[in-house]
């Protein structure tokens, strides 16, 4: 898996990477800080039948990482039209 693209925003506290890589046609995406950990983890699958996507999230006790995952798996699937995590 080769990374495609990675973002840096932000400074000291505020500061977040995103990494993206295509494992064959899904799209793999992590956001994390100097502390990264998995707090949620957001699933988004495209229906081509459907014109819809869906979303299904796991979170991990006493995060609220949930919000920015489900948001994202759901934007990623419905515009890129390929399933992503």
């Amino acid at each position: 898996m080769k990374e495609t693209l990675h973002l840096i925003r932000g400074r000291g506290r505020t500061k977040i990477e995103l990494s993206l890589f295509f494992l064959g046609q899904d799209i793999i995406i992590y956001i994390y800080n100097e502390n990264g950990h998995s707090g949620a983890i957001g699933i988004g699958e495209y229906s081509v039948e459907e014109d819809r996507a869906s979303v299904s999230v796991i979170t991990r006790r006493g995060h609220k990482d949930d919000v920015i995952a489900q948001r994202l798996a759901y934007l990623i699937s419905k515009y890129s039209r390929r399933p992503c995590c």
